[in-house]
């Protein structure tokens, strides 16, 4: 399957000006899509672009990240009706510097265009790169609407519609963003994570770390010793004795994944 139709299937494609150029074009030319330095980090909307990136490297293209060195210093070109605030030179340059090592990681190659511009004078620029703009298909571009779909969507679409309250669709998708975009160990780990809190997952197949991670996701109290009962309150989980009692009949506490009776039981830190 070429390129162009791969996109068109997944809805990716918008216009192209000679599709029968695009055919004709030898290998290994170049291919990019550029990346304002506005924050010290990429967002989730940029993975879409990244992996566009990737599927035209696939296919043989030369695939290249822009990075705006110049353009992060001038203006917004989304077409927001605001301006955001200019960047001042020590926050550019860092910005800059940690999202080229995130662009690299994903194995593509990065330029500054601030290599491309820093030289040049306005009249210089005016009469190389002004020259080659056509005000009229400036004016009537919109923003590229794209979308990520993941593998084996059909499967994954017909589960999620036969279910919805599964939500096996968001599921699918968390895991291969997480997968692609951290890596496969730490997606099973979100996955492990996310069966626990809110599937049957069993707590006491998590590693201490694993615990850990829950900490500033969840309520996460440490190092907790006494009778349950005692513990319950402390930490707010109950406001009386009589409510600890009503809570422990009804099987709603559970320790290391076992529903406890007893007000009693002996709560100590790790895992029994």
């Amino acid at each position: 399957m070429s390129i162009l139709n791969e996109l068109k299937e997944r809805g990716i494609f918008n216009n192209i000006t000679s599709e029968e150029k695009f055919n004709k074009l030898p290998e290994n030319v170049g291919v990019y899509i550029g990346f304002d330095p506005t924050a010290e980090s990429l967002h989730l909307g940029n993975y879409i672009q990244i992996s566009i990136l990737k599927r035209f490297k696939s296919a043989g293209f030369k695939a290249i990240a822009v990075l705006g060195g110049a353009t992060g210093m001038i203006g917004d070109p989304s077409g927001r009706s605001s301006e955001r605030n200019l960047l001042d030179q020590k926050t550019l340059l860092n910005n800059k510097a940690k999202i080229k090592a995130q662009l690299e990681s994903y194995g593509l190659e990065v330029v500054d265009n601030l290599d491309f511009y820093k030289d040049m004078n306005v009249l210089d620029f005016l009469r190389e790169v002004g020259k080659l703009a056509n005000v009229n298909h400036m004016i009537q571009k919109d923003v590229v609407k794209s979308r990520l779909d993941a593998e084996n969507i059909e499967s994954i679409v017909s589960e999620h519609k036969s279910n919805l309250q599964s939500r096996s669709g968001q599921k699918a998708l968390a895991y291969e963003v997480v997968k692609d975009v951290h890596s496969l160990e730490d997606a099973e780990d979100a996955l492990k994570l996310s069966n626990v809190l809110f599937g049957s997952g069993d707590i006491k197949t998590l590693s201490p770390n694993q615990v850990l991670q829950f900490d500033g996701s969840v309520p996460t109290f440490m190092n907790l010793t006494g009778s349950l009962k005692d513990v319950l309150i402390s930490i707010g989980a109950a406001n009386s004795n009589r409510e600890v009692r009503e809570f422990l009949s009804t099987g709603t506490i559970e320790v290391n994944g076992e529903k406890i009776m007893d007000e009693n039981f002996l709560v100590s830190p790790g895992f029994d």
